[in-house]
């Protein structure tokens, strides 16, 4: 039931299915699971909600991976143990509480590196660079970013290099190295589009914003539309509702041929995104 019909629906982004078998088997997992099973159970619920729910993550996927952690803490696999740190880390990160998703993401990444687990190594990065990323810490950023750019072009992992330039489009932006923003930012793009697959998908608003920035400076309205229709198009992502709403409404106005209500309302979203730690 977990590693056949549930691990099934997930690799099919069947989430109501697999919350199914999930259902099915936890009065067996509960009473006689192993720490293993255990483990995957409950990350299982989390990742299957979080799924369903566009990776909006709540208070209930959050305690769910807290269990995953709890219960690979029970058992003597150091792998399981640095996999559940970094699950827990990256739904803290998803969920908004960047400071404590740095520590545990930090402490995943000590964790890997140690027992020699590259892939765990290179998630911790990618989700550490977002986490500084969304705290605004531009040293940590530097000091990420090319950590996890290296470790996507070793593993041949587009959506892991993307993230990086998409990263340092950032980056540059706070440093007003136009040109730079969107040349880093259009190159992430390309490559999560090869990647096709989450958590490209779930993280074009990375490389998005710094384009929509760069052409509201720039006074290329047009532009800045068209990245913040793509944001809400293609993104697994739901951002928060205020967010989406205002880049609704430049898209309408844009639509009615009011270009400077469009504008003012790209400006506000730009703002707020950087208000809520999306930008």
């Amino acid at each position: 039931m977990l590693d056949g019909r549930a691990e099934f629906h997930l690799d099919r982004s069947e989430s109501e299915l697999g919350l199914a078998a999930l259902a099915a088997s936890r009065s067996v997992v509960e009473a006689r699971g192993s720490p293993a099973h255990k483990r995957y159970f409950y990350w299982g619920l989390g990742y299957q909600r979080a799924m369903r729910n566009r990776w909006r993550v709540d208070d209930e996927d959050i305690a769910n991976m807290r269990r995953a952690l709890a219960a690979a803490n029970q058992g003597d696999s150091h792998k399981d143990i640095a996999y559940a740190t970094y699950n827990l880390g990256e739904f803290l990160l998803m969920h908004g509480d960047l400071a404590e998703a740095r520590e545990y993401l930090e402490r995943s990444l000590a964790l890997s590196e140690r027992i020699g687990q590259f892939l765990g190594r290179a998630n911790s990065l990618w989700a550490l660079t977002l986490t500084a990323l969304r705290s605004h810490d531009g040293q940590a950023v530097r000091s990420f970013a090319p950590q996890l750019m290296a470790a996507g072009e070793v593993a041949a992992y587009p959506e892991l290099v993307g993230t990086a330039k998409a990263s340092l489009a950032w980056l540059a932006c706070q440093d007003r190295r136009r040109q730079d923003a969107v040349a880093l930012a259009n190159e992430a793009l390309e490559m999560w589009r090869t990647a096709a697959d989450w958590p490209a998908h779930a993280i074009y608003w990375v490389g998005l914003w710094p384009i929509i920035a760069v052409c509201l400076s720039t006074g290329d309205v047009p532009e800045a539309v068209a990245a913040s229709r793509q944001m809400l198009e293609t993104s697994r992502l739901r951002l928060p509702d205020e967010l989406e709403s205002m880049l609704r409404s430049a898209a309408v106005a844009w639509g009615r041929n009011e270009p400077e209500l469009a504008k003012d309302e790209m400006a506000a979203a730009l703002e707020l995104a950087r208000d809520l730690h999306w930008y």
